[in-house]
């Protein structure tokens, strides 16, 4: 329960918290301009470039600052993605590309290769930090083997989420963003969802799709 109360209250302190919302806005912020620099022509007036520049936060921008992380950080790192849908434009139509192995299923996940899954002298092996892209059903035999790897587990199914507690999850709630981190709360296995407005969004269907490829038992949302 302290590690749990511990996260809450760095979350809740605003020197900390803003001061790391200012650094990723800020890396935002310069890749969009950098983009208008090299794609100008895409915008036919300034009022077209200040919307750009304010627009909400897509889901490949989460993925390149995940990206940029410090590889002992990004290992652990876990998005919960959906395709993007609608009328998008500029950088983000461009990046479409890579969603489109997964335009069959309901969402994706993105994880990136951990120290104990890499290995350098096997050819064709990825390398340590590498992100990848899988569908629900090959990521959760890509997690189940990190779970052996890990823990050197014969059997995969004796683990959980839960045994590794460094592992965190992003999830895409459609609208809005959350964090979700397993951990064991008064022996309660417990998936805490951390959220940043007044609204729940603990009905989203992605939640319990989540729950499910994870392997999650007895889980509860916070």
């Amino acid at each position: 329960m302290y590690a749990f109360q511990r996260i809450i209250d760095q979350l809740n302190d605003a020197d900390i918290f803003v001061r790391e919302v200012e650094v990723m806005m800020k890396a935002i912020n310069e890749d969009r301009r950098k983009y208008i620099d090299n794609f100008g022509a895409e915008f036919k007036t300034q009022r077209d470039k200040e919307g750009y520049i304010t627009d909400w936060v897509a889901n490949y921008e989460i993925s390149d600052l995940l990206l940029r992380a410090p590889i002992e950080i990004r290992q652990r790192l876990h998005f919960v993605r959906h395709i993007e849908r609608g009328n998008v434009k500029h950088e983000e139509a461009r990046r479409l590309v890579e969603e489109k192995p997964f335009l069959g299923v309901e969402f994706f996940m993105e994880s990136f290769v951990s120290e104990e899954e890499a290995n350098p002298e096997k050819e064709g092996s990825r390398a340590c930090g590498e992100r990848i892209l899988l569908n629900p059903f090959e990521w959760k035999t890509f997690f189940a083997n990190r779970l052996q790897a890990t823990l050197g587990l014969e059997d995969s199914h004796q683990g959980s989420l839960t045994r590794i507690p460094e592992d965190v999850f992003i999830v895409d709630l459609q609208g809005h963003f959350g964090v979700a981190k397993p951990m064991v709360l008064n022996g309660v296995p417990t998936l805490v969802l951390i959220n940043t407005t007044q609204f729940d969004y603990l009905d989203r269907p992605i939640l319990d799709k989540f729950v499910k490829v994870t392997c999650v038992l007895n889980t509860q949302f916070f």
